[in-house]
């Protein structure tokens, strides 16, 4: 049985996966460095520390990685601040688990810092009894051990939980780790 629905943020409930993966095109292109096609592939399961330094060292950026947080973090606070919404859908269906008394939480890649705007703007906030990222538990929605810790964390089998997820590389995770899956397939 089904105790808990644990979302992913960004690109499950938020539309922000296009922001996330223009963002190192965009910066380098900005600097006049001309990015990898793939370099959106190679981020997008890396925690947003880990692509500053990725950024910065690859690329030999000016100032490290230190210059790369700070470019990025303004664009980020900006974007998720005024123009990042969530997905009908999402929304939709939040409300109805919501309504049926299902605890609701959500477990991310992003710092909190980002997301939580972008949450409280369209009052999303409410429905999640908490918000995991990888700060929390500090290891990668990639591996299971991540999906694990939350699991811990709420006190529940993984069999319990219901991980909704737009990323392959999280969805493998959670069903490793014995979760059951909700996939969707908003951008890829």
């Amino acid at each position: 049985m089904i105790k808990l629905h644990l979302f992913d943020i960004d690109g499950t409930v938020l539309d922000s996966m296009r922001m996330w993966d223009e963002l190192a095109p965009s910066y380098l292109k900005s600097l006049g460095i001309d990015p990898p096609a793939d370099i959106s592939d190679t981020i997008d399961p890396m925690p947003v520390d880990e692509v500053y330094s990725y950024l910065a060292d690859t690329f030999d950026i000016p100032g490290g990685e230190p210059a790369v947080r700070k470019a990025a973090e303004e664009y980020l606070h900006y974007q998720y601040e005024n123009l990042v919404l969530p997905f009908n859908d999402a929304v939709h269906e939040l409300e109805e688990l919501h309504a049926e008394g299902t605890r609701i939480a959500g477990f991310s890649n992003t710092p909190h810092e980002f997301f939580e705007p972008a949450l409280k703007r369209h009052g999303l906030d409410r429905f999640f009894e908490k918000i995991y990222t990888v700060e929390d538990t500090k290891i990668r929605k990639s591996s299971p051990e991540s999906f694990l810790i939350v699991c811990d964390y709420f006190g529940l089998e993984p069999s319990e939980i219901m991980v909704h997820d737009d990323s392959s590389f999280a969805l493998d995770a959670a069903k490793a780790a014995g979760c059951f899956c909700k996939s969707y397939d908003r951008y890829r």
